[in-house]
């Protein structure tokens, strides 16, 4: 058995998609940013610099918030999840909701090595909150 795919070992005729055979082959990726006691219009971000030589390919975004103070509850918590391309200054995905959301990419977004991408997510409550950002992909 190879990275809880049974079949593998016996038949490598198997068709995988590219995320798929990625974990398969340990190429997956995964980045997270956390941001504790973030008040409104403030962002927490994370940066990864693509290996020259590879590309990394951006399957999906999820982001989330949850209010700093049990007393906060109650309201809403508007956040936004970013994904951009720090060298040419793109915005390659953008999207909001209230307590959070998540995007799959029917089609990958593409960093080319040498190139840096930034994970972002960005507290539009009116209260301070604790905020996350999730990326995830693979690279060769």
């Amino acid at each position: 058995m190879a990275h809880g795919y049974p079949d593998f070992e016996g038949d490598k005729s198997k068709v995988y998609s590219g995320a798929d055979w990625s974990a398969i082959e340990a190429y997956d990726k995964n980045f997270r940013v956390l941001g504790g006691n973030i008040t409104w219009g403030n962002s927490t971000t994370l940066d990864y610099a693509v290996p020259v030589g590879k590309i990394l390919y951006i399957t999906g975004l999820a982001y989330g918030s949850v209010a700093s103070a049990a007393a906060d509850y109650d309201h809403f918590l508007y956040v936004k999840g970013f994904i951009r391309n720090v060298t040419t200054a793109t915005v390659l995905a953008e999207a909001g909701g209230v307590g959070g959301g998540g995007i799959t990419f029917s089609k990958p977004l593409v960093i080319p090595g040498g190139e840096t991408v930034r994970s972002t997510v960005s507290n539009y409550s009116n209260i301070t909150c604790n905020i996350a950002v999730t990326a995830w992909g693979y690279e060769v």
